[in-house]
């Protein structure tokens, strides 16, 4: 598995109003002293206008829900995630 930066949408993905160019990226979380650091999820959707410094948060969903969780997901910075890609 590799980790790298997420790339950020072209100028084309970003014209499309209907088009989430990160939906289904697998990502890791990093957040320093997250307890949820290193573990594995899938983006489900992009919160714009944020007080961040990208401006955006990212709702993820995780491989492995925890128990007692009812959605199994959580909203990071956008800056605190990786995509993850499988080499072979």
């Amino acid at each position: 598995m590799r980790v790298c930066p997420i790339p950020p949408p072209t100028p084309e993905e970003l014209k499309r109003r209907d088009h989430n160019p990160w939906l289904s990226l697998r990502v890791g979380i990093e957040h320093q002293g997250h307890r949820k650091r290193g573990r594995m999820a899938v983006v489900h959707s992009i919160l714009v206008n944020q007080d961040t410094p990208s401006g955006l948060r990212v709702e993820v969903r995780f491989d492995v829900p925890e128990p007692g969780v009812m959605n199994g997901g959580a909203t990071f910075n956008y800056d605190d995630l990786v995509e993850l890609e499988y080499v072979f």
